[in-house]
């Protein structure tokens, strides 16, 4: 009995000890987890603020050409490569989405609320529409560029109006994104 009460009194502080190492390097780790969020949200905000001025100076050039082509489509004398030079070219964001990408492959990503991986999610779903839309729209300016007729810039008219509703509906989102962010205490 005696031997069993020296062997308990020698383990318990070894025991003790372990616990409180494993509660310390919990902590620290903790620690490091959410300091690597707050810089990865840093860098977030960085892309979110970029993108928001991006799509400010797109849709500026976005209203040019459009109203450059919309008041020269009818003209059966200018083709689509003379009115596009007329408005000083046609404009697609580059919009950047890779600090939140990063974040969310690593094993850290535990701290990341759900709500802000939806709205996230919603931004890069934005980012492919327009991406799409820029194929279109150059697609549709390599078919129809050279041609003078109006019936050949009207498709382009439409495109770019959707075009311009898609950016003014990313430019939503990315402010969302920003009102959520300043709301938030990380």
């Amino acid at each position: 009995m005696a031997t069993l009460k020296k062997l308990l009194l020698d383990i318990i502080p070894v025991v003790i000890g372990i616990l409180l190492a494993l509660i310390l390097n919990g902590m620290v780790e903790d620690m490091r987890s959410r300091k690597y969020f707050r810089q990865s949200l840093s860098a977030i905000i960085q892309e979110n603020d970029h993108n928001i001025k991006e799509m400010e100076y797109a849709l500026q050039r976005q209203k040019v050409f459009r109203d450059t082509l919309y008041h020269y489509y009818q003209s059966d004398t200018l083709a689509m490569i003379d009115i596009t030079l007329k408005a000083q070219g046609f404009y697609s964001p580059d919009l950047k989405l890779t600090s939140w990408k990063f974040l969310l492959e690593d094993s850290k990503h535990t701290l990341i609320p759900i709500e802000m991986i939806n709205k996230l999610t919603e931004i890069e779903k934005y980012y492919s529409i327009i991406n799409k839309m820029t194929g279109m729209v150059t697609e549709q300016f390599y078919r129809d560029g050279y041609f003078d007729k109006s019936a050949t810039k009207l498709p382009m008219l439409v495109l770019v109006n959707d075009f311009k509703q898609a950016e003014e509906s990313a430019l939503e989102v990315l402010q969302d994104f920003k009102t959520y962010v300043e709301e938030q205490d990380f």
